[in-house]
């Protein structure tokens, strides 16, 4: 009985090792070396209200996902999606991330604001490696020590918001938010910036993501004679204010709105209309060759021109990600995590695509990745900071640009 005992004990200890062994995937701690497969989990929105941001998301990584395996991948290993959808609602995210982990990505981009807080504590707790995909003030001064938000703050971008109007003069404002954390968080940053600098805000309205009409909150709101509106919402809430807008036959006033819609808020609108009044605020982006090369990476996995700024974020993640893999030698989150801050640090040399920060990197030169969505400095928070552009639209749906803001003049209205 003693052999039996340890025999069983042998096994139990072999049985053990395979385990863990399977449960850690492609890479153990501290792992060196470049192993595949590599895997990018998705945690986007792919049904719900919110479901076009998901496929805006998707779009991204998948291009990012596209331009690295068309330039060798990461040393010869092809990247691979883990798409999981999270419904918007934080319930489904957690099993979303769930589902996620049983492919043992080697990092995750997103999940988006709505449902961010859910996820990334445990995120935190598994030590991923993620980027997320959230302007929440709330992350301004993040703590997590893995996670990266490529996409700058909602506060800079209110704080564009308001210094578009207080540059046209547009000094008395109604708000118009969806009263969804998203959104509604944008108002305190908006309001303070633009009360600062002579802005009169003459009434918020929170409105309800799953009204039918929004007529009362229009008619109190035109009867304080705004000359601006700021916004945020869906395109489906859109369409419905807008309608009521016109059914009411209010007067035509700016409507300057956050990028959480782009074009389609516009469609929404109705670009006729869209292209006289609205405006929308957008980290801006560079016309360099980091830009074109997304454009033309895009043209061959969409095969279109509709590159929305969210998407550009998501491909620069997973741009970032793997020249990170590439300075580190290794597909282990614990070890390449080192590198993410490495491969964009302004100390190094600049370089546009991951083609060209691949061959700097194999000549031991240290780089510095300029991304499709501008610099991708990250501070101790590992946030990131940028200008901004007022975007308008044409009659048949392409931007124009009505006003550029740097990264110095946000700091400096701020204060």
């Amino acid at each position: 009985m003693k052999h039996v005992g340890r025999w069983m004990q042998v096994y139990c200890a072999v049985a053990i090792v395979f385990i863990v062994a399977a449960c850690g995937g492609g890479s153990t701690s501290g792992q060196t070396g470049i192993k595949g497969p590599i895997h990018v989990g998705e945690l986007f929105p792919m049904t719900g209200p919110n479901s076009f941001a998901g496929v805006w998301l998707q779009n991204g990584t998948n291009v990012g996902i596209y331009e690295i395996n068309q330039h060798g991948g990461i040393n010869g290993i092809n990247l691979e999606p883990n798409l999981q959808d999270t419904s918007n609602d934080p319930v489904d995210a957690v099993g979303a991330y769930r589902a996620a982990q049983l492919g043992h990505p080697n990092f995750y981009v997103g999940p988006t604001a709505v449902v961010s807080d859910a996820v990334l504590p445990l995120f935190a707790s598994a030590h991923n490696v993620d980027f997320v995909i959230s302007g929440s003030p709330t992350y301004d001064r993040m703590s997590y020590p893995t996670i990266f938000r490529a996409s700058t703050s909602d506060t800079d971008q209110s704080t564009a918001m308001a210094l578009y109007a207080i540059h046209a003069n547009l000094k008395h404002a109604v708000l118009f938010f969806l009263a969804t954390a998203n959104s509604s968080d944008e108002v305190p940053p908006l309001v303070s910036a633009y009360k600062a600098h002579g802005g009169q805000v003459l009434g918020t309205y929170l409105l309800s993501n799953t009204a039918t009409s929004y007529r009362s909150e229009l008619s109190q709101a035109f009867a304080l004679h705004p000359d601006v509106a700021f916004f945020s919402m869906t395109p489906t809430n859109g369409a419905i204010l807008w309608t009521d807008m016109r059914q009411l036959g209010l007067p035509n006033i700016p409507w300057v709105g956050d990028n959480a819609g782009g074009i389609d808020d516009a469609k929404a609108m109705g670009l006729q209309l869209a292209s006289q009044l609205m405006t929308q605020t957008f980290q801006t982006s560079p016309a360099g060759p980091s830009y074109g090369e997304l454009q033309a990476d895009w043209q061959a996995v969409v095969h279109n021109n509709s590159v929305t700024p969210v998407s550009i974020v998501a491909y620069d993640s997973v741009i970032i990600a793997a020249l990170a893999m590439l300075d580190a030698n290794s597909s282990d989150p614990s070890v390449f995590i080192k590198s993410i801050t490495k491969v964009t640090d302004e100390a190094g040399t600049e370089c546009p695509t991951y083609a060209s920060c691949v061959a700097l990197l194999k000549n031991g030169t240290k780089i510095d990745y300029e991304g499709a969505s501008g610099p991708m400095d990250f501070n101790q928070y590992h946030n990131v900071f940028g200008g901004f552009n007022e975007l308008g639209f044409d009659t048949s749906g392409n931007f124009t640009t009505v006003y550029q803001m740097s990264a110095a003049q946000l700091a400096a209205f701020r204060g």
